[in-house]
């Protein structure tokens, strides 16, 4: 029997290639609803997240919570409504822009009466190694602080990874967004760590713009901090603004 010459055996091999490419090619493709669902429920979870426990609720529950509770919008950086849809708006495209330019979403949570229950602020930044992002709601007076989701992509596990712990995300509860004078300010995660826990809550209670730190995990706090920062400023307008109302 004769021996595969060079020319068969490259042959077999490009088909080969080109057969996987085909096969690879056709399962990202069938699997792509799936993925972008998984992801758009991540992110009603984390929205729901900083007013209320989605840590039990179903897939259908959650949907169901967010179709009557939230009310999507985009503004501009002097606050002026944008005739975009959310889903339209990619926070971490935007992060990249200069924060004069960013088209910034905002999450209203209405109440049964179509009342304003809270403004649900994405937040998106980088920390030691790549990006950080989360949630932050604020109450009607556009003062308050109620709830705070954090997360990350590649933070180290059990130190910088941590910001997505519950009790990190709980420092941040009850926290003012503005000074004496009314003027919107930034909240900063200390360096250093005071003990965790209710320990860490109660060290930092009577300091409304403070909180307790990430023990060695200095530059993912610095990330944190920057983020705060950065979008507590892009959405001064906004707040300035339901704050007259």
């Amino acid at each position: 029997m004769p021996k595969p010459t060079n020319s068969y055996i490259l042959i077999f091999m490009i088909t080969l290639s080109v057969l996987s490419a085909v096969i690879l090619a056709f399962v990202s493709e069938s699997l792509k609803p799936a993925q972008i669902a998984n992801i758009e429920l991540e992110k009603k979870k984390s929205i729901l997240g900083t007013f209320v426990d989605v840590s039990q609720m179903s897939k259908e529950e959650i949907n169901k919570l967010y179709a009557t509770k939230v009310k999507p919008i985009v503004v501009s950086y002097d606050a002026k409504s944008l005739e975009l849809k959310e889903s339209d708006v990619d926070v971490s495209e935007e992060y990249r822009k200069e924060l004069k330019e960013r088209k910034l979403p905002v999450y209203q949570i209405m109440n049964d009466k179509g009342e304003l229950e809270y403004s649900v602020l994405p937040l998106y930044g980088h920390g030691l190694y790549d990006d950080i992002w989360g949630y932050v709601a604020i109450n009607p007076d556009m003062k308050t602080i109620n709830g705070v989701v954090l997360d990350n992509k590649g933070e180290t596990p059990g130190l910088g990874a941590r910001m997505s712990e519950k009790q990190i995300a709980d420092r941040y509860k009850g926290k003012s967004i503005r000074d004496d004078k009314g003027q919107v300010v930034t909240i900063v995660m200390q360096k250093g760590e005071r003990g965790g826990g209710e320990v860490s809550i109660k060290a930092f209670e009577n300091e409304p713009h403070q909180v307790d730190g990430l023990s060695g995990a200095t530059n993912t706090a610095k990330g944190i901090n920057k983020m705060f920062e950065d979008y507590l400023s892009a959405y001064t307008a906004y707040l300035n603004l339901e704050l007259k109302k």
